[in-house]
């Protein structure tokens, strides 16, 4: 609901904007139940943006709990093969209230890493389907996240045998890797490609463990170990 009501919203500016110019300056006369019609659908969405309240009433088995997961296992294979390159893990909160807690952290530590030998890899909403989803892009216009990084999980998905596709994220959906890849960082979030058949259950009392998949999961940490030995 918050994408779509996003991309009218948008779309109704856009188009009172055109409507508004067209008049002004080509003088067309316009119907009036045009011009009042796209102005009720946009406000009925922006209205409906205002109202969206976050409840907590998830168990957060898909969101986030299979992400948290896998970097938890993640860590251990990775402390346990004594990797040599410096390596933080995070799990950071309030996501849902505007990314306050990558954002907080980002904004306190950004000075205390090295931009351009830096790679931040997101984990979001896995454990479902077969294979990963890179989210590469967001926002109107795209703003691109990584180039090197997305490199690496494809050459190591193809070593594997894990299907790995880049994505898109236009609007709706906030993601814990924006407000640090807007500090300069190259960052990548991992999803499940068979996202859409959890999506109805996201932020409900039905986002249980039970969804999830082991041999999806282990897919996901395999690949991310294999990345970190290839940096």
């Amino acid at each position: 609901m918050r994408a779509i009501s996003y991309g009218i919203a948008i779309t109704g500016l856009l188009v009172l904007t055109t409507l508004m110019l067209i008049k002004l300056f080509a003088a067309v006369w316009l119907p009036n139940y045009i011009v009042w019609g796209v102005a009720g659908i946009t406000s009925f969405c922006l209205l409906l943006l205002q109202i969206n309240v976050t409840q907590n009433r998830s168990p957060g088995g898909f969101d986030n709990a299979s992400g948290v997961g896998v970097m938890l296992e993640v860590a251990r294979v990775v402390m346990a093969r004594e990797e040599k390159k410096s390596v933080t893990f995070l799990a950071t909160g309030a996501e849902e209230y505007g990314m306050c807690g990558a954002l907080r952290y980002i904004q306190t530590h950004a000075d205390e890493y090295d931009r351009e030998n830096t790679y931040v890899i997101n984990l979001d909403g896995l454990g479902v389907g077969d294979g990963v989803n890179l989210v590469t892009r967001y926002g109107i216009p795209p703003t691109r996240t990584t180039r090197a990084l997305s490199d690496l999980f494809r050459t190591s998905g193809e070593a594997l045998g894990i299907q790995v596709s880049d994505r898109y994220l236009p609007i709706g959906v906030g993601l814990d890797s924006i407000p640090i890849a807007s500090r300069g960082f190259e960052t990548v979030t991992l999803t499940a490609r068979g996202v859409g058949s959890v999506a109805l259950k996201v932020h409900s009392k039905r986002d249980r463990s039970e969804l999830l998949n082991t041999e999806s999961l282990q897919q996901v940490g395999e690949l991310v170990v294999d990345v970190i030995e290839r940096t």
